[in-house]
């Protein structure tokens, strides 16, 4: 009888160790270490107001009746919309015709108004010297900001704009913007040839100013477009034969039906219009 009752209390007390051993995994984290600290309420408010794109929360959400203007260069000029502005063939293949479908199909009830402001051969420094003509006057409620290849492509040309003007430019226009009480969507570069990251003539530079751009977005609190991250993810699927051009370009910069859709399908992700148009 002794012996089966100190068998009773020594299973008694092998349970209790377990069960504390258990309560403090529990307690301090699966390894038995220390639980994190709570975040600093600077981390937490530099967390919630810095962008993150996800399929239940768009980068900049459109509100009903909102004018939508695109800024850019010749990718920009070719995306679409109104005769007077574009150069786009009126077969309706431009990317911002492309998302104005979109916006039709997917969310009518919003009424949007899209607007083309894109000039071939455009720079930074030309954004700013068109800036109040061409966009603040016309009152938009959102602006989408695509340039950058310009900047790179046409350096050798002596058309180029250097990295440190280009990086002040771009905060300078997206500041005005931002202080006109114009919501922002900042779109980074796109390719200067398709072939595999390293194999084209501008890679180097133009990730340079694709970083430029997202950190001039994040300084000064707007969201970011990440086009550059579409395409090259797109080509390192697809493009097998490591071609130059023809994919998502016709020239390794001016887009394809292919390359218009993509960008559509990208911008219209971080405005929340997707859809199968």
């Amino acid at each position: 009888m002794m012996d089966r009752k100190h068998r009773l209390v020594g299973a008694a007390v092998v349970a209790a160790v377990v069960a504390a051993l258990v309560l403090a995994l529990l307690v301090n984290g699966r390894d038995g270490s220390a639980p994190d600290p709570p975040a600093s309420p600077t981390a937490v408010a530099r967390a919630s107001t810095t962008p993150v794109a996800s399929a239940k929360s768009p980068l900049l959400p459109l509100k009903t009746g909102d004018r939508v203007l695109f800024l850019g260069d010749s990718l920009t000029q070719l995306g679409g919309l109104s005769r007077e502005w574009t150069t786009e063939p009126f077969d309706g293949s431009g990317w911002i015709s492309v998302l104005s479908r979109m916006a039709a199909a997917n969310a009518p009830e919003l009424r949007l108004e899209f607007t083309n402001r894109g000039v071939s051969g455009d720079v930074v420094p030309d954004l700013l010297a068109r800036l109040q003509a061409d966009v603040l006057d016309a009152r938009p409620d959102v602006v989408v900001v695509y340039i950058g290849i310009n900047d790179v492509w046409s350096a050798p040309r002596g058309a180029g704009t250097p990295a440190p003007d280009f990086a002040s430019g771009l905060s300078r226009l997206v500041r005005s913007l931002r202080d006109a009480g114009i919501r922002v969507l900042v779109c980074t570069p796109t390719v200067i040839g398709e072939m595999a990251p390293g194999d084209n003539q501008f890679d180097d530079v133009l990730q340079r100013y694709t970083r430029v751009s997202a950190r001039v977005a994040h300084d000064l609190g707007v969201p970011v477009c990440d086009l550059s991250a579409a395409f090259r993810s797109w080509l390192m699927k697809r493009n097998t034969r490591n071609v130059a051009s023809g994919l998502l370009t016709t020239d390794g910069v001016h887009l394809t039906d292919a390359g218009n859709r993509l960008v559509a399908r990208t911008v219209a992700k971080a405005l929340d219009l997707e859809g199968s148009v």
